[in-house]
């Protein structure tokens, strides 16, 4: 009698180590290729949430200068990091007039997204415990290109400039090194690949009208 040979059966074989580095790196470019668009989230969202609050700071400036006894004005800078502006001296100056946002005097919240405080420049005319009038000129312009700023000009006389380094927190090229090198030019245009500062400034006008329609001004 014949019995019947049963058929050899084959088993797969284990991943070798080439497939299986080959594997995870599908799987790296696949995580890669999903991490992208989150970071890409991430970083848009903290832009909007520095813009914002800098536009309180803009607000909270012009409700200290309509606080004031006597004619407007605006903050001394923070330069020792505790958040409370500098004491003015006898003539009524600041110190400096480039520091920190003053966010204790201010009341508000002490950094950006990136966890570095604002920046916050004011011209002399505007922070003299004298007071401001409508007549009054700020220091600072802004332009586009610190190579050619008196051709890219988007605002002059401008009484105080705020302002966050953003992510990369670094004076990398020559327009973010512009925006910290204590001068009256400052440069304020579309965030890329080399420049990522955020500025906004608080424009003469605004202020002057808000002065008026608080019975500050003139």
């Amino acid at each position: 009698m014949t019995v019947a040979v049963p058929p050899r059966l084959t088993f797969a074989r284990g991943f070798t180590l080439t497939e299986l580095a080959m594997v995870l790196f599908i799987i790296a470019l696949l995580l890669g290729s999903l991490m992208l668009p989150i970071a890409a989230q991430i970083d848009t969202r903290d832009n909007v949430d520095a813009v914002k609050t800098m536009g309180e700071i803009r607000e909270a400036l012009i409700g200290y200068a309509a606080s004031r006894a006597g004619k407007p004005y605006l903050p001394c800078p923070d330069t020792d990091g505790d958040g409370i502006e500098e004491p003015r001296n006898g003539f009524g100056n600041c110190p400096a007039a480039e520091g920190d946002v003053p966010w204790n005097t201010l009341g508000l919240g002490r950094t950006d997204p990136w966890n570095r405080s604002y920046r916050y420049s004011v011209s002399l005319a505007f922070s003299n415990s004298g007071g401001f009038l409508l007549t009054s000129a700020g220091t600072f312009r802004l332009c586009v290109d610190s190579a050619n700023c008196g051709t890219t000009v988007v605002a002059s006389a401008v009484p105080a400039v705020i302002l966050t380094k953003g992510k990369n927190g670094a004076g990398a090229n020559a327009n973010e090194v512009e925006n910290s090198d204590a001068d009256n030019d400052f440069v304020s245009k579309e965030p890329d690949p080399a420049y990522d500062d955020l500025v906004i400034w608080l424009s003469p006008n605004i202020l002057f009208n808000r002065m008026v329609a608080a019975g500050r001004l003139p």
